[in-house]
């Protein structure tokens, strides 16, 4: 984020950010989705944060409004909070997390979310996608929300990918 996006709000701050590192999208499907609001965005997570703005721009091109769910470590973007639901990925998640978390899938409201929670990760030299957290299925069906599938492809520069800050062995 450069300083001339820093005092920006919200969607403008995610739109001015994607031009000025010259995200290109394309969206196509869009029309099959449904016009109620009480759906989830359950999207891969190839290329880090980049993806979480871009699905957050373009849900807010069809709905006007949408929450995502993401880690704590956003919460300092304080001028993106209005699209947040805040996971605490480097603790414990608190209980308040969990009633916010509910009423949101509850309220007529556009949720995006990526199930796998983390990017795809590194390990022996092989990029591999993480398993997907099934727990948001449950809890779509529970508050009776239609999924959308969302594939988002990118490619990461494998020096971006060899120099993120390391992560513990997964399998």
């Amino acid at each position: 984020m450069t300083d001339s996006n820093k005092n920006k709000p919200g969607i403008d701050l995610i739109r001015n950010s994607l031009s000025e590192i010259n995200v290109k999208t394309t969206v196509s499907g869009l029309e099959n989705v449904p016009q109620n609001w009480k759906v989830i965005f359950a999207a891969n997570h190839q290329i880090v944060s980049i993806d979480g703005l871009i699905l957050i721009n373009e849900v807010y091109k069809k709905y006007g409004k949408v929450k995502a769910i993401v880690n704590d470590l956003l919460n300092n973007v304080e001028s993106l909070n209005e699209f947040f639901i805040v996971v605490n990925k480097h603790g414990i998640t608190s209980k308040e997390y969990v009633k916010i978390l509910n009423e949101t899938f509850r309220f007529d409201i556009p949720v995006g979310f990526f199930p796998a929670g983390l990017a795809p990760r590194r390990k022996k030299g092989v990029i591999k996608d993480l398993e997907l957290e099934k727990t948001f299925i449950t809890r779509a069906v529970k508050c009776k929300r239609n999924i959308i599938p969302v594939y988002i492809d990118g490619i990461l520069s494998i020096f971006f990918i060899i120099c993120r800050t390391p992560e513990p062995d997964w399998e």
